[in-house]
């Protein structure tokens, strides 16, 4: 049996943290303590859906230096825009956040520190090919577009006005699962995708048959979390209408990271793809101070883009 990528593999321990969403269905936050067995945490940061597993192995590295032994860090994560809300309405709730877009250059440009870019993301359209024989499992990246061979993977470098051209959708990954644009930047990376490639702009309110429709609600999905634990589902869980098979969805390469052999995945890499994420420092609190210059060392030493490379992301 497939295992779900490491990205969630605290989530059935994570703390649930109520927040107001700015559009579409609320979406709460998901929150781990690092490590695991503090029930007291010394900062919190929050980060976008597509950096929870990310930052985890970030903070579990940062507490085996000696600036970091013996404190514990509260990691919440939701959509961009859902974070930001939070941020204004509670400034001093996060040390840090790590955004999925360039956002926090401009929002907070005028914090000291300065923001500072940590990731280049890239958008896949995924799914499970554990069991090939059946609708949820397809069985390369033929099943999920045309145009793009017969492999396990395959990347799309080409300018997203060629997509319409050299590549559509496949029936067989139908409906797929895509976040909000308006909350996620990866939902917005999706949506440029599929307007390009279809030429149907997919928007809450108007949703397409070939994209899952959360519990018939008219919105797509809040984050790229519940993207990502929708695909291969025939849930019937209030966020995933009940018997819909959903094959493939639109996640960041980084979810699938660990599982990269047990899925087919396209990615897409040209620069008006990727996602440029940025991250600022809110309060200086001494936890949430130690770790940005942990990971600003990392950046100095090279050491921050071997781990990006091992987390499936873009070096910068």
């Amino acid at each position: 049996m497939r295992s779900k990528s490491k990205l969630f593999s605290l989530s059935m321990t994570a703390l649930l943290v109520a927040c107001t969403a700015p559009a579409g269905w609320a979406a709460a936050d998901v929150c781990t303590i690092i490590p695991s067995s503090s029930s007291t945490y010394d900062t919190s940061i929050a980060v976008a859906s597509n950096f929870y597993g990310p930052a985890q192995a970030m903070v579990t590295n940062f507490e085996a230096t000696t600036a970091g032994t013996g404190k514990a860090i509260r990691i919440c994560q939701n959509s961009t825009t859902t974070l930001e809300t939070e941020i204004s309405n509670y400034p001093t709730r996060f040390s840090l956040f790590f955004a999925a877009d360039n956002s926090p250059y401009s929002l907070y440009k005028d914090y000291s520190p300065i923001p500072f870019r940590y990731a280049y993301g890239v958008p896949v359209l995924f799914g499970y090919t554990s069991n090939a024989t059946n609708l949820l499992s397809p069985a390369n990246v033929s099943a999920l577009m045309s145009g793009v061979g017969t492999g396990s993977t395959y990347t799309v470098s080409t300018a997203p006005a060629n997509y319409g051209s050299l590549y559509s959708l496949q029936t067989s990954a139908e409906p797929l699962a895509m976040a909000d644009p308006s909350l996620a930047p990866y939902g917005k990376a999706a949506q440029t995708i599929l307007t390009n490639m279809t030429g149907t702009t997919v928007a809450d309110g108007s949703i397409p048959s070939w994209v899952v429709n959360p519990a018939g609600s008219g919105n797509l999905y809040a984050n790229i979390s519940l993207t990502f634990n929708a695909v291969g589902t025939t849930s019937t869980t209030s966020d995933i209408p009940a018997s819909t098979a959903i094959p493939s969805g639109f996640v960041s390469k980084a979810q699938i990271c660990s599982i990269l052999s047990d899925v087919a995945y396209v990615e897409f890499t040209n620069t008006a793809i990727k996602t440029d994420q940025w991250a600022a420092v809110l309060n200086s609190d001494t936890v949430g101070t130690a770790l940005y210059d942990y990971i600003q060392a990392q950046m100095s030493n090279g050491g921050w883009n071997t781990f990006l490379t091992a987390e499936c992301y873009g070096t910068i």
